[in-house]
């Protein structure tokens, strides 16, 4: 399983770069710079800008998310 989920992980964080806009707006921080896609059961949060996309945090599904949890305090 834990090959599996890395597998994905990959295969999502390098989709990133091609699609950025593809995942929903993190609902709670809100701001079109904020995506999100999930891999099973974890949140891969990131941050799009004009020149990168930087994953700013993978969190379980059921962790509560706070701005400092993603750098934002």
């Amino acid at each position: 399983m834990h090959l599996l989920w890395c597998k994905r992980f990959l295969d999502v964080a390098q989709s990133l770069g091609k699609f950025p806009n593809v995942g929903p707006i993190v609902p709670e921080i809100g701001g079109q710079e904020f995506r999100e896609r999930f891999v099973y059961s974890y949140r891969v949060i990131y941050q799009v800008s004009d020149e990168q996309v930087l994953i700013a945090a993978v969190v379980h599904g059921k962790r509560l998310l706070t701005p400092t949890l993603i750098g934002l305090e």
